[in-house]
């Protein structure tokens, strides 16, 4: 009766330790999605301190006829910032025009290009230009008149959307 019982008891502990192992493994792995939306920001530029170009007519030398030389003095381009927070690549070009009677950048297509891709900054801090003023063509009157522009424009391939 003592092997019987301990037979038994042997057979229930080993049976209560199977069940426990098959119970342990009846849940079956799940997982769900989470979707994840990207929300495009924007490619921003900015320029950076901008200070007068003062050309001085105490300057002028002559030529041995006697006429005056032009006046000439190099101006630094304001700092460009771009700062591309949108979808692909951003391109900025940067270009500088003379407006005046005689005032003229030297350099043929003057000014900067930057491209950010995106999620990306890019700076430009040490463009210049020469700019040069014939004083023989200078008129006082319109000396208001007179104004080195520089101007950025955003020339990024554009796609067509489908």
């Amino acid at each position: 009766m003592k092997k019987i019982t301990l037979v038994t008891i042997l057979t229930l502990t080993a049976t209560a330790l199977s069940f426990s192992t098959v119970k342990a493994n009846t849940i079956e792995p799940t997982s769900t999605d989470v979707a994840v939306t990207a929300i495009e920001g924007e490619a921003t530029f900015n320029f950076g301190a901008v200070s007068p170009l003062n050309l001085n007519f105490s300057d002028i030398t002559f030529d041995q006829a006697g006429s005056a030389n032009t006046l000439t003095e190099e101006l630094p381009l304001p700092t460009g910032s771009l700062e591309n927070r949108s979808f692909g690549e951003t391109t900025v070009e940067v270009s500088v025009t003379a407006s005046g009677a005689g005032l003229t950048i030297s350099e043929e297509n003057a000014g900067y290009t930057l491209t950010a891709q995106q999620g990306t900054s890019a700076t430009q801090t040490d463009a210049k230009v020469t700019v040069n003023l014939d004083p023989l063509l200078y008129d006082n009157e319109a000396k208001d008149d007179y104004k080195v522009t520089v101007t950025a424009t955003e020339v990024t391939p554009q796609t067509p959307e489908s």
